[in-house]
């Protein structure tokens, strides 16, 4: 295996990684910001996903630093508008059972 496929192969960690380091930084916001905000950033780090999926590139370094910040997107979109959804049960938690 050389370095090229190493680096392919790789690249999901890097993703990994990424999520983890971007959940981590959304944990460290002291204000949440609007829910749309946390989609946008959830829905650009898919698609960046899907885009290393799809193409395939040849730039190994580009893909791993590409999927790092992708991944941050992804955990930061993913962490928000989970911390979005539980702020407005407890904002309004007569619409949680329906009375």
């Amino acid at each position: 295996m050389n370095y090229r496929e190493a680096a392919r192969a790789a690249w999901p960690f890097a993703a990994l990684g990424g999520l983890v380091l971007g959940s981590a930084l959304q944990l460290q916001q002291a204000l949440l910001w609007p829910w749309p905000g946390y989609a946008v950033l959830l829905g650009t780090g898919l698609l960046g996903l899907s885009a290393i999926i799809a193409l395939r590139a040849r730039w190994i370094r580009f893909v791993l630093a590409f999927a790092l910040l992708c991944g941050a997107g992804l955990g930061v979109g993913l962490a928000g508008v989970r911390a979005c959804a539980f702020v407005a049960l407890v904002q309004h938690p007569v619409n949680r059972f329906n009375y």
